[in-house]
């Protein structure tokens, strides 16, 4: 009988918690220095080789994903083959046009792409430059 009112305070505690989570639109702490949100502009990166590959289909993003991190060439040359993926070079720069679980559809705004739409992994986006927050000074410190 104990057991079950242990289990029973839990649970409440974790509904009353999970309302006010909702009720009060709470967001994660990282908030505006996301660089995947849509409207952000981002630098596309890739931390194996100087190429990232942009699908034209969403659901090809994995695919893509994959064949980057494992250096499969031919994965990449078929793609680009059949016109459904194009390369673009780490470091530039892309608008975050719409997001779909993991993907990012973002638009080139830079380079020999500039204009074109694609589709890529979260993961390959990182900010433009690295958020600061604004310094304020206390008002009971004296200088």
């Amino acid at each position: 009988m104990a057991m079950l009112r242990v289990l029973l305070v839990v649970a409440g505690i974790f509904l009353v918690a999970l309302g006010a989570g909702r009720v009060w639109n709470l967001k994660p702490a990282h908030g505006e220095a996301d660089p995947t949100r849509q409207g952000q502009v981002a630098l596309l990166s890739a931390p194996v080789g100087e190429t990232v590959w942009l699908a034209l289909d969403r659901r090809d993003t994995y695919r893509l994903q994959r064949a980057m991190a494992l250096r499969e060439e031919e994965v990449l040359d078929a793609a680009a083959g059949r016109k459904s993926a194009f390369p673009v070079a780490a470091g530039t720069e892309v608008l975050v046009i719409r997001v779909s679980s993991s993907k990012r559809e973002v638009e080139v705004l830079e380079g020999d792409h500039a204009g074109m739409r694609g589709w890529v992994e979260f993961d390959r986006l990182q900010p433009t430059r690295d958020y600061q927050r604004p310094i304020r000074p206390n008002p009971r410190r004296r200088y």
